[in-house]
């Protein structure tokens, strides 16, 4: 799944691009509502495609991660991305950032933060109860571990329990 929250961002930087074609990306005002619509389109665009019918969604980002973002951008105490989403997600895999190469794409934060954030979303994830792997490695073993541990929980999910 792509991730919403990117086109979301290219398009509030297109619509103050009209009025100034000069602005740059950290002129952006964020707002809690601006977080509500973004956790709210991307769960309704992970909806529309959990029901295509693989087994398994893999998705860049999600309403959970939006919140973190919205921490990042408003500080604590906003939690408007939560509002009206339910969050189905059985697994998060967090990539680590150590060894993964930063690639600027005109809207990314910067690497300055990627440490501070890998521990934002570690505590977020541990603090909420979610079940999550840390991914680390190169990229060969970073795709080798997500796919080894997507493998067992579809096993796990798909076996039955002992008969009591």
């Amino acid at each position: 799944m792509p991730e919403y929250g990117r086109q979301a961002t290219h398009d509030k930087l297109n619509r103050l691009r009209a009025v100034r074609p000069d602005a740059a990306m950290e002129e952006l005002t964020w707002t809690g509502d601006d977080f509500a619509d973004i956790a709210a389109e991307q769960t309704r665009v992970e909806e529309v495609a959990a029901r295509t019918g693989s087994p398994v969604l893999i998705c860049d980002t999600n309403a959970f991660a939006t919140t973190v973002w919205e921490r990042r951008y408003l500080g604590t105490g906003s939690e408007r991305a939560w509002e009206g989403v339910v969050d189905r997600h059985a697994l998060y895999l967090l990539t680590d950032h150590t060894g993964v190469p930063f690639v600027q794409d005109g809207i990314r934060d910067g690497e300055h933060i990627r440490a501070e954030m890998t521990r934002w979303f570690e505590d977020a994830l541990t603090a909420t109860g979610r079940s999550w792997v840390l991914l680390t490695g190169s990229l060969p073993e970073l795709v080798d571990l997500a796919e080894r541990v997507v493998d067992l929980a579809l096993a796990q999910r798909s076996s039955f329990g002992a008969p009591l």
